[in-house]
């Protein structure tokens, strides 16, 4: 089942049948059965996004609740999971080709019919999930420091809501904001005529800098070469989810 606890650390074991098909008298080939198993119900994540839509429009503008999903281990593409809800209209599947964005639909439909939440996985790899709020940016490729902090303001509050009073009491406030830096891109902090390089990424794929604003200049500037991939909040403990069978 998908839940939540103290730690938001959760583990999962998936059943799974090896077989084994003879060719010949000397040739076994062993595979790997993989088969349906329900993990939640509409319900069970429905909610959070239902609670973040609850708060106040002028407070959550120009955010957005995500879960960023994987497959472990190895950190696998998600849709290798085939998560999927399995609704009266149709399968719908919750992650597709390369992108670990979940696109999980929210609507009173399914709210009401509460369909369950399928994956096929094998007993050593499990689906697991980490809530990001990210930024929509005025611009694509820059933000000032007066700007990231009213969004850190922003995110700390909807933290607070989603997760609830005792585990925000628990938490620190958000101090970090990750930028996703495109490959091919530099990240440079620009004040006062000064230019501090931040990251060169020259890898193929984006990279993550993890930004405190505090400890910048007021009038800090943070541009890149290319626009960021994604400018999300830096929650602390790395809340994580997974997707276990139900027994």
């Amino acid at each position: 089942m998908f839940s939540r606890g103290l730690a938001f650390s959760f583990l999962a074991v998936v059943a799974f049948t090896p077989l084994k098909t003879a060719f010949a008298a000397d040739e076994n080939i062993s595979v790997t059965a993989e088969r349906s198993q329900k993990v939640a119900d509409y319900r069970d994540v429905a909610h959070m996004f239902r609670r973040f839509d609850r708060f106040p429009a002028a407070a959550r503008q120009g955010l957005s609740l995500h879960l960023i999903g994987w497959v472990d281990p190895g950190h696998e593409l998600p849709s290798e999971s085939h998560l999927i809800i399995r609704a009266k209209s149709g399968e719908i599947p919750l992650f597709a080709g390369t992108d670990h964005d979940m696109h999980f639909p929210v609507n009173d439909v399914l709210w009401a019919e509460n369909p369950p939440i399928i994956q096929r996985l094998p007993a050593d790899r499990i689906v697991k999930a980490t809530m990001s709020i990210e930024v929509s940016l005025p611009q694509a490729s820059s933000f000032s420091k007066s700007e990231a902090q009213h969004w850190l303001k922003q995110i700390d509050a909807c933290i607070e809501d989603i997760v609830g009073v005792i585990f925000s009491f628990l938490m620190p406030d958000a101090h970090r904001l990750r930028v996703e830096v495109a490959p091919g891109a530099t990240l440079e902090a620009v004040s006062g005529g000064n230019v501090c390089l931040l990251l060169d990424n020259r890898d193929v794929e984006s990279r993550i800098f993890l930004l405190r604003v505090q400890d910048y200049p007021e009038g800090t500037v943070f541009r890149s070469s290319k626009p960021f991939v994604r400018v999300s909040v830096k929650i602390p403990g790395d809340p994580s989810f997974a997707f276990t069978p139900d027994k």
